[in-house]
């Protein structure tokens, strides 16, 4: 998604559009992934990998108003919950702001610092601070790292 992760683009559908029902379709199975989809209101979490026949029963089962999470994320949560002791990791990009988020997410798919002020409608020197403070806050000096970041904390698909 060009403009918003699935967190925020799942905020805003069920913002603007309450009775809709949201499955995160995701790479990533951990816990922090799971719960801020969760939180943002999906009423399902999916795995990419799984099989097309579980995506329908996905589909079908919160169609229907229930809610649904794939095997493998149910077996991850139950393991989590059974085992308090594994601690859940605070995720790197915690530390951004939201407009932080945005730029990152933009420099991951590939932006370059004009196209990204033209898209957040701000200066170019201001994408660079962002820039250079995403790249302070997460402990990074090239667009590599941060592509790398972004793609693990799920903010773009690449």
């Amino acid at each position: 998604m060009p403009d918003l992760n699935g967190v925020e683009a799942t905020k805003e559908i069920i913002k603007s559009h309450p009775d809709t029902n949201v499955i995160a379709l995701s790479m990533m199975c951990d816990e922090y992934s799971v719960k801020r989809m969760l939180a943002a209101g999906a009423n399902g979490f999916i795995l990419k990998s799984c099989p097309f026949e579980e995506l329908y029963n996905a589909i079908k089962k919160v169609n229907s108003g229930d809610r649904y999470l794939c095997s493998e994320v149910l077996d991850f949560v139950i393991e989590t919950i059974q085992n308090p002791e594994i601690k859940e990791t605070e995720s790197m990009v915690e530390k951004l702001t939201l407009r932080e988020l945005n730029v990152l997410q933009l420099i991951a798919e590939g932006n370059t610092s004009v196209e990204i002020s033209n898209k957040l409608e701000i200066s170019k020197r201001t994408v660079d601070i962002h820039r250079s403070n995403i790249m302070n806050k997460l402990n990074t000096r090239t667009i590599a790292g941060l592509t790398k970041l972004a793609v693990k904390e799920g903010l773009t698909d690449l």
